[in-house]
């Protein structure tokens, strides 16, 4: 399978993070990640908590970019969501078979929660 975001090569990874092994499709030029839902739901229930996040996702302007199901022939146009976790996440979604793409960073920035918006999230409850 092609890469939706830059067509390089999505390879077959299991990565091992947060206690978690995710199975995955990985590209290695753009850093993104090709997954089931079934894994995000692993990903956005485990929370790393850092002292500041330090956030390496993709422009607002990148992420609004239209990407096609590489699973599903190129020909299914994937539909823009927002991370649960995490609102300047804009994951790609495939309505078809139900596949998500997250560009590079974008799992990260899931799983990770400053202690600082922590803090914040406190004082606005």
């Amino acid at each position: 399978m092609k890469c939706p975001r830059c067509s390089g090569l999505l390879e077959a990874t299991n990565t091992d993070e947060l206690g978690l092994t995710y199975n995955a499709h990985t590209c290695s030029s753009c850093k993104g990640y090709w997954l089931g839902p079934e894994t995000l739901k692993d990903i956005e229930s485990h929370m790393e908590r850092c002292f500041v996040e330090f956030r390496k996702i993709p422009s607002e302007k990148d992420q609004m970019q239209n990407l096609h199901c590489p699973a599903c022939s190129g020909l299914t146009e994937m539909t823009k969501v927002a991370s649960k976790r995490d609102s300047k996440v804009i994951m790609d979604v495939c309505s078809k078979c139900g596949k998500i793409w997250l560009d590079g960073g974008e799992r990260e920035a899931i799983e990770q929660e400053s202690l600082m918006a922590l803090i914040g999230d406190l004082f606005r409850s």
